[in-house]
């Protein structure tokens, strides 16, 4: 089998037009969508800007096929050669921190500002988040919401918020960041972004601190990030979901900044609660922190603010593995997931785009950390999976992912799935899971989406990890009992 589209010498290539069009925005003022006024300028950032998007993306020289693998043609991780030193970040966070505080917690998005893409969770995924930008558009042009969870679990969450700042910075009225949970001391401490942090930057003598610096100068920017967003008056936007302390939304705006994520109350819940088909109202959470809310609560919250539609990211389960998003409570709420492979689940991820009529267009990007052999028989492919509904906590590490699902005359890269959404009992009623008409067209390509009963169990992975690990560990020193079979009772 050939290497799939879009690999890593495509994806650089196709970065230099955007390139280009960020060096030339100045000269030519006629083709920008937006007001040259509202462009920030400034020297490092632009430079910074400049060699993100110049950055190779290359391959680890050091990655190999996993033993346990039986799929073909794994392409290897990609990562960006991007270097950055620590008076840059020291700059970059304190403008972060500025714009961010220039706007409220609460963010307002016009119908004049759309359309609208909106991006959820990337972990670390920078090569997910260059491709977003190159199906999707660039600021100049078009206007971007991200949920949040930017770092953690992923490999280069540094650069991917880097990027991400260094384009709030530069145009903060078409770039919008959410705070995550993951955008939190305790939380980076235990999941990743610090361990990042030490190991870029290491202790010497006339650093002593190194990492743990460039670590609290993140911080300081993320706790100065909003928490939620509402579009056109009708959509309401969070990481994690809603509240039962908001009386109203301007309650939003009275959360202090900057400040720390709470235990408890308005800001606690937008980062952390998750909705609950089994729950009526308000329950505590199994995550040890905020609240599970179910179809009632999300009903009385719409009604009482006139919100028709509820966007968050936060989480990801069985049944989004295919489409990268899902429906629940009769549409009145959608969890969006927009990082790729996630923890090696081989998930697809989506990015949904909100149009001035209030429409929504999910784009999915496929997961292509791995390539399936020649496509079955037709009978097969019709067979629906049975998709477990146990959900997984929101930790990434992403990998690569193929061509979005964008148009329908490209059948080899998918079908563009757009849904019209326009209230309750509207022209064409959100189903409460996957929808019926999210399908996967193939047609002459090796591409196939994996069921999601062939996915293995976190546990099962490890494991089966480990045994090969041992094996190998085997062959290159001689042991004096060969290696029992960990499916083999142990034998007294």
């Amino acid at each position: 089998m050939g290497t799939p589209k879009n690999s890593t010498d495509e994806i650089n290539s196709n970065r230099n037009e955007n390139l280009g069009q960020l060096e030339e925005e100045g000269d030519d003022e006629d083709s920008l969508s937006l007001d040259l006024d509202d462009i920030v300028h400034d020297d490092l950032i632009g430079d910074l800007l400049i060699r993100l998007l110049s950055s190779p993306l290359i391959s680890d020289p050091y990655w190999s096929k996993p033993p346990t693998s039986t799929l073909k043609n794994i392409e290897p991780p990609a990562y960006l050669n991007f270097r950055i030193t620590y008076e840059e970040i020291v700059h970059l966070c304190s403008m972060a921190a500025k714009s961010f505080l220039e706007q409220p917690a609460l963010i307002r998005i016009q119908k004049d500002d759309l359309p609208l893409h909106i991006v959820a969770d990337l972990h670390g995924n920078i090569a997910q988040v260059l491709r977003v930008f190159k199906y999707c558009g660039i600021p100049q042009k078009d206007s971007f919401l991200f949920l949040g969870d930017y770092v953690d679990r992923g490999v280069q969450g540094i650069e991917v918020i880097t990027l991400l700042f260094c384009l709030k910075i530069r145009y903060p009225y078409q770039v919008y960041l959410l705070r995550g949970n993951h955008e939190d001391a305790n939380t980076t401490l235990n999941y990743g972004f610090f361990d990042e942090c030490i190991t870029r930057w290491p202790s010497n003598g006339r650093n002593p601190k190194g990492g743990e610096r460039v670590w609290r100068h993140f911080l300081e920017a993320f706790n100065c990030m909003p928490v939620a967003a509402i579009i056109a008056g009708k959509i309401y936007c969070a990481h994690g979901g809603i509240s039962p302390f908001i009386e109203k939304l301007e309650d939003i705006n009275k959360i202090k900044r900057p400040s720390v994520v709470p235990a408890y109350g308005i800001s606690c819940d937008l980062l952390w609660s998750d909705p609950s088909p089994q729950r009526d109202g308000w329950v505590l959470s199994h995550r040890g922190i905020s609240f599970l809310f179910g179809p009632k609560a999300v009903e009385e919250f719409c009604q009482k603010h006139n919100i028709e539609l509820i966007l968050r990211g936060h989480q990801i389960n069985n049944e989004m593995y295919k489409s990268g998003y899902r429906f629940h409570f009769n549409g009145r709420l959608v969890t969006l997931f927009s990082a790729p492979n996630y923890m090696n689940y081989k998930n697809n991820s989506c990015v949904i785009t909100v149009n001035k009529q209030l429409e929504l267009k999910f784009t999915v990007f496929r997961c292509r950390y791995y390539q399936m052999g020649k496509k079955k028989k037709a009978a097969k492919e019709k067979k629906k999976p049975t998709n477990g509904s146990g959900s997984v906590d929101d930790d990434a590490d992403g990998s690569h992912c193929s061509s979005p699902q964008h148009s329908s005359a490209d059948v080899s890269s998918g079908v563009e799935k757009s849904k019209k959404y326009k209230g309750e009992g509207g022209e064409s009623a959100a189903p409460n899971a996957i929808s019926p008409d999210v399908r996967y067209t193939e047609k002459e390509t090796s591409y196939k989406s994996m069921k999601a009963s062939k996915f293995p169990s976190k546990s099962q992975s490890r494991r089966n990890e480990f045994v090969q690990w041992a094996k190998m560990r085997d062959k290159r020193t001689p042991r004096l009992s060969p290696l029992r079979n960990p499916a083999e009772k142990t034998k007294h």
